[in-house]
Parts: C-alpha cells; structure tokens; sequence
C-alpha cells in the first residue's frame, strides 16, 4: 500500500499507481490526485483491515507528513516501533551502540543549548534535531570559538520550521550532538525483501563544496560510484537488518564511509525513499521504477543496467533560495535560467509553493569529461536567478 502525502507527488508515482492499481490510502491529498489518476483507494478500515489479514504486508510512503498516520492507526505493532526508533536519531544511536563503541554522542533540549559547555566535546561535531528532514538545522562545529555563532543560527532558523513540517518530520524540541567522521557522504535508497536481504536500488554521492558546507545541493550517481560503495554497503545494510528484523520495510539512508570503508549511519528515513520524490533520479538515470521495484519485490540487474552508460555521471541538483530570503521577498524566478545551466537535463521539477525554500530540482545527465557543469552549482550565488520584490 502507498500512503502519499505533501509536500510532493510525482508524475511518475501517481502514473506508477494507476497503472499498476496498487492500492492507496484514502486522504485528502490522494482523493484530489484521483481527480486525474485513476487511484484504487483504500479508506483507513478497509486498509488496517487488510495488513491485519497479512493481504497487505507492504507500505510505502512518499512523504514523512505520512507518518502521523502510521502513528495513530498502527501504534504498538512492530512496524510502528520500528518507524520510531529509526526517526529518533538519538534512539537510533542507543540501538546500534554495539555496533559503534568508538563513536560518541549526546542528547540535549534547545533550551540547554545557549548554556552548553562544548570544551569536553569532540571537535569537529555535529549537531541536528533528533528528529529532522532535509539538513534543517544540521551545523558543523570546528571550534568552540564557533559555537555562539551556530547557536544563534539554529534559533533563527528552527523558527520558521513550524510553518513547514509537522512535528513528526522535524521536531526542534530535542538536539543531538555526535562525532563528525571524516570520509564521503552516501544517501542509498533500500529495502529489506520478504526474507530479509538488503535490495539496494540507488547509491547516491552527496557532494559538497568545502568541508564545513553540509547543505544539501548536489548528489551523483553513476556507475563507478555504486561499483565502488556497493559490496561494503550492502554488507552494512544486511548487518542494519538483522539487528532490527527488516522485511519488505524501505527506506532512505544516509551514511559516511571513510578511507578504510568505516561506516557510520548518518540516519534512517523509514518507509520510504528519497525525499520530494527525488528518488525518480534512479528511473531517470538507469530505467529503475523504485516504487515498482519494492512493490513487486524486483532486484536491479546492475550489469545490464550499467551497459551503454558507462561514461555516464547522473546528478541530483537541488536549487534552493539564499539564506534569508522567502518566496515571498521574489517577485519572479528565471528557471529557465536555472536549468540552461547545465547541457542535458532530463527531467525539470519547479517548486512554487511559498512555504519552502527550495525552488527547483534538475535531474542532470553528464559526461565524466564535463561534470564540472554540475560542480559549479556548488558554490554558485543562485540570487542571480531571482528578481526580489522592492
């Protein structure tokens, strides 16, 4: 069963569920996408009815907004207690303690936060919401000098959060604070099979423009990168599931892997993929239907999905608007210009609604000899594609 929700629904998830009838649950986003797509809709009883009879043993959701359901209609049942380990990063990290003796963390209220003394903390450190989506009011301290800076920062913009998501995707109340690992940063899209195994349908690089940037703007994918992190991935991945018993369970995680192949899990976003449906960069770039794929139980077969786009570099571009400016300080946006940057472009997604400060998506196709197209974005000053109301 698919429970789709805000802030964004494909086209190729709703074309995914019409054709295939997989069945939805009925809301008020899914009865109004159903003006246009023929959906078969399940009301709540009819569904419960159903993952209690063990017809329905799958659920995926596009949208952590989907959660609260999950929460108030199944809570107690095993998925239930799962979901919530998984979004609570600090309990998260009490359950794979064993896993990880050397790394070191620590929960507070935002309230102490002003007052924390940080000269016994490992430096650098991270710090976020125990519960968080989207880099919100994730920082990385590299000194204790710093420190106010960051403090004040996160007051500012946790502010505004509200407005945006509900408590069940990012919750402000709590902070974690953990060691920082060095190495690269992967988002891998996943999910556990009836008997368990680790499915791995996408593995992400996130790229960053200099050490202290943690914001989410460029993510890579290509052949020579999931050749390279797959067989210690997936050897993780198994390892995350049979600690926490995972079947036909997705989802989203994201993790650091330094030069000796060390992993951290950074977090787990469960019951689904990338966010904002971003997750379409896998059928963009290698034909892989990720809804399909976990719905149907289908594996990828990488050899032959890799022939032909060996030379190929798939990038995940994310267009978001400058630090302190909303929606509502631009009169217009030049996405025109936004995606003319770069040469091939397979799929453009615009993002008007005012309460987000993301504007654009680009799914990006390069050559290795002209990545640096995409490597520009990084850094560029994305103000020049606005006109500000005066």
């Amino acid at each position: 069963m698919l429970i789709i929700d805000n802030p964004y629904i494909s086209d190729l998830l709703k074309e995914t569920c019409a054709v295939n009838r997989f069945p939805v649950l009925r809301n008020e986003v899914s009865d109004t996408v159903s003006k246009k797509h023929e959906l078969n809709l399940l009301d709540t009883s009819a569904a419960l009815d159903k993952i209690k009879s063990g017809e329905i043993t799958k659920i995926y959701s596009n949208s952590e907004n989907a959660l609260a359901w999950l929460s108030e209609n199944m809570r107690g049942s095993a998925l239930a207690r799962t979901v919530e380990i998984f979004k609570d990063k600090a309990r998260f990290r009490r359950e794979i303690a064993s896993m990880f003796r050397e790394f070191s963390y620590r929960e507070l209220p935002i309230g102490e936060l002003r007052n924390l003394k940080i000269d016994d903390i490992r430096i650098p450190f991270i710090i976020k919401p125990s519960v968080g989506f989207f880099s919100i009011g994730v920082y990385k301290v590299e000194s204790i000098e710093q420190w106010p800076a960051v403090v004040k920062e996160i007051e500012n913009e946790i502010e505004g959060v509200s407005r945006q998501y509900p408590d069940a995707v990012v919750k402000a109340d709590k902070f974690i604070i953990e060691d920082f690992i060095e190495g690269e940063e992967l988002a891998i899209d996943v999910y556990y099979n009836e008997q368990g195994k680790a499915v791995i349908l996408d593995i992400l690089h996130h790229i960053f423009s200099s050490g202290k940037d943690v914001k989410d703007r460029v993510y890579k994918t290509s052949k020579d990168i999931i050749e390279k992190y797959y067989d210690s991935c997936n050897a993780f991945l198994n390892d995350i599931g049979r600690l926490f018993g995972l079947k036909n369970f997705p989802m989203h995680i994201e993790l650091r892997i330094d030069e000796n192949g060390f992993i951290v899990p950074i977090e787990v976003n469960p019951l689904r993929f990338a966010g904002w449906c971003t997750t379409d960069i896998a059928y963009y770039a290698y034909g892989i239907n990720i809804y399909e794929y976990f719905l149907n139980g289908t594996e990828p077969r990488w050899d032959d999905i890799f022939r032909g786009r060996e030379d190929k570099i798939y990038s995940l571009v994310i267009a978001d608007l400058p630090d302190g400016i909303s929606k509502k300080d631009v009169r217009t946006i030049d996405y025109d210009g936004f995606f003319n940057s770069f040469n091939t472009v397979l799929h453009k997604r615009i993002i008007e609604d005012e309460k987000y400060s993301v504007f654009a998506f680009a799914f990006v196709e390069s050559n290795k000899d002209n990545i640096h197209e995409v490597d520009i974005i990084l850094t560029a000053d994305l103000s020049v594609f606005l006109e500000l109301n005066r």
